[in-house]
């Protein structure tokens, strides 16, 4: 039992060198965030207090300016000492913060309290006399901050004295450092997580190597020792020998020839069980979103029927025949998808009054852009033809004019174009709204993504939408592109081929 012994020790090897390392790589890692952080942090406060030291000076040097002017005075230094408790009071009324004025020598003039300025340490004070700011940090024991800031005051190129003052960034100073530690105690969280998992993992992998060897003469005996010449992949050395090693290496050579004969066995059913997973997940996502829109459509018709009755007949006879045609539609959807996977396969390609088609679409539409209080303005040359299956092109659009009323702002048109140009055909629909991002147009076509769902004014949207109308588009060898201004408007555009009319052709 010392060989067994023997490699029970060299798995506990690795699992501790395993842990070792991790617990290295984590803490090395952890130190460098921290530090990274911690830095980022200091930097972005001091840059902040540098902006207010900026816009400290402007101040006061507007005040001394305006001072100046009251007391018909010139930028002249001797004249600073009269005004010098005037900028002092001002300033202090502004901000509230402790400050002294000087003189260019360093003559203290005037002080809100004496006890923040009376240090020896006076090095800002010497810059400043210099005609230089500076700005000096003072760490306080409890986490707290002040900073000492010293500047010359100076109005029209001259100047005429110097402020001193005192600031609390205490605030600013915690804040950074409950971010650090934030950030640390997330980093550790994570990473005991990940190391219980490794450690799991570690201990899964290696028990049943310790078990092997126990149980490797009670497998042998129950498959049967005749086969063991047939066992090409231990060498034939280890194979010859009698002791526990020879014994697991032919018990270990036939168990890997029927677990490799299981794992090619479950490596095909696994790879026939994802595809066929796959497939149905996305016809069954297409089918629903493409159920939506007659449904939608019937919807709405019929619920303005209920709401009107018969007080308008021509609407309620062209309601009606909508809601007939739709659900025509609606059937024939249905019997297709049960009959094929994929109908752009099945259908050919006919010429598709594409006008006619844009226009009756944008009028289906309409009572949905009028529910959220929207309208749409077209602007449709006639005579536009494309050669592809209508009823995909209508989804299309349908879809697109869908998108653009919940994404659109309300009491704002939805332009809505079509032309010819040169050999192409071209339509889009323009709504106002927030608009997109650049990251935000390279990723609206992905399945399932959605910019924010705050945006949409529906919900139970699967983002499934605009990457069907891409697929669509890309069926009649055209293309789609998103124009946007973040904030103010969206553009989706579409260009097809241009198709002959029917009677032409």
């Amino acid at each position: 039992m010392s060989q067994v012994r023997k490699k029970r020790q060299w798995n506990f090897g690795i699992q501790f060198k395993l842990t070792l390392g991790l617990f290295v790589v984590f803490a090395m890692s952890a130190i460098g965030l921290n530090l990274i952080v911690s830095n980022q942090i200091r930097h972005n406060y001091e840059q902040q207090i540098q902006a207010d030291t900026a816009d400290m000076q402007n101040n006061a040097n507007v005040y001394a300016r305006q001072l100046l002017i009251l007391n018909n005075l010139n930028n002249e230094p001797d004249n600073f000492p009269t005004i010098a408790k005037d900028v002092l009071n001002e300033l202090y009324a502004l901000n509230g913060n402790q400050m002294a004025v000087y003189q260019m020598d360093g003559t203290l003039l005037a002080s809100t309290d004496d006890k923040p300025f009376d240090q020896q340490e006076h090095e800002d004070l010497d810059y400043a006399m210099q005609g230089q700011v500076a700005v000096t940090f003072l760490p306080k024991h409890n986490g707290g901050l002040w900073v000492r800031m010293a500047f010359p005051l100076n109005v029209e190129g001259r100047d005429l004295g110097i402020l001193r003052m005192v600031c609390d960034y205490s605030a600013l100073r915690q804040q950074g450092a409950r971010i650090s530690s934030l950030v640390m105690m997330t980093t550790i969280g994570i990473f005991l997580l990940a190391l219980i998992l490794v450690q799991w993992m570690v201990r899964s992998f290696t028990k049943p190597t310790l078990q092997l060897a126990r149980l490797s003469t009670r497998v042998a005996r129950e498959m049967g020792a005749e086969n063991v010449s047939e066992v090409t992949l231990p060498p034939a050395n280890m194979l010859a020998r009698t002791d526990e090693i020879g014994t697991l290496a032919n018990n270990y050579a036939k168990m890997i020839r029927k677990i490799n004969q299981q794992f090619d066995r479950i490596r095909k059913d696994r790879n026939s069980i994802r595809e066929m997973y796959e497939y149905k997940q996305e016809f069954y996502n297409n089918v629903t979103h493409e159920l939506k829109t007659p449904l939608t459509s019937i919807q709405g018709y019929a619920q303005i029927v209920q709401d009107n009755g018969f007080s308008d007949p021509a609407f309620f006879q062209k309601g009606m025949q909508h809601i007939v045609d739709e659900s025509h539609r609606l059937h024939t959807m249905v019997i297709q998808l049960l009959e094929m996977s994929d109908r752009s396969l099945a259908q050919p390609f006919e010429a598709v009054a594409l006008s006619q088609l844009l226009r009756e679409g944008t009028e289906a539409m309409n009572f949905k852009a009028q529910r959220y209080h929207n309208r749409f303005v077209m602007e449709i040359e006639p005579d536009l033809w494309v050669d592809g299956q209508e009823d995909r092109i209508k989804e299309l659009w349908i879809n697109l004019l869908d998108n653009a009323i919940k994404y659109g702002e309300a009491g704002r048109p939805i332009q809505v174009r079509a032309w010819q140009e040169q050999e192409r055909v071209r339509f889009c629909v323009t709504n106002a709204g927030p608009g997109l991002t650049q990251e935000q147009i390279e990723q609206i076509f992905t399945p399932f993504y959605r910019v924010d769902k705050q945006r949409s004014r529906e919900k139970g949207s699967a983002g499934l939408g605009l990457s069907i109308c891409q697929k669509i588009v890309e069926e009649h060898q055209g293309t789609i592109e998103v124009q946007s201004e973040p904030g103010q408007w969206t553009t989706f555009l579409v260009t097809l081929p241009r198709g002959i009319e029917a009677d032409e052709a």
